[in-house]
């Protein structure tokens, strides 16, 4: 149901891996894959020019059963990894991967923050939230198998 709206904007990193990206200098974070992981915020820009809201999911989520309820007075939704303490303090405690936002200023503070981050775009969402009004999604939306 609805329009699909597609925007090709990924082909500079086409023939890269994330090793690979790791090894490059970025054009404006420090890696190359640095400057990929920040795309998605571009995605939101782009998706506030015809929507007042957005639930940004990476392509690796998949729903098992209805959509999450959106606090849409809040302006930002964000999921915990749920993950070992020693996997939190490394990646961070949100999935960058999970996160609504009904905020056009945040995907730019977003990409500031990130390039001060300890891990990529992802672990700087804790510093993120504390600039917007927000609510976490119930554990049983995002989880994480670690070995």
């Amino acid at each position: 149901k609805g329009k699909l709206c597609y925007k090709n904007v990924l082909d500079i990193y086409k023939g890269y891996d994330r090793k690979a990206m790791e090894k490059l200098s970025g054009n404006v974070y420090e890696t190359l894959f640095g400057d990929f992981v920040v795309e998605k915020t571009h995605l939101l820009d782009w998706a506030f020019e015809s929507e007042e809201s957005v639930l940004f999911c990476d392509a690796d989520i998949c729903f098992l059963g209805t959509l999450p309820a959106i606090d849409s007075s809040k302006q930002c939704g964000v999921s915990r990894h749920c993950i070992r303490d020693a996997d939190e303090a490394k990646y961070g405690k949100y999935n960058a991967g999970f996160l609504y936002t009904n905020d056009k200023t945040l995907p730019s503070r977003w990409r500031e923050l990130s390039k001060d981050s300890h891990f990529f775009e992802q672990a700087c969402i804790e510093d993120l939230i504390n600039d917007y009004t927000y609510f976490t999604f119930d554990i049983n939306h995002s989880f994480q198998f670690m070995i």
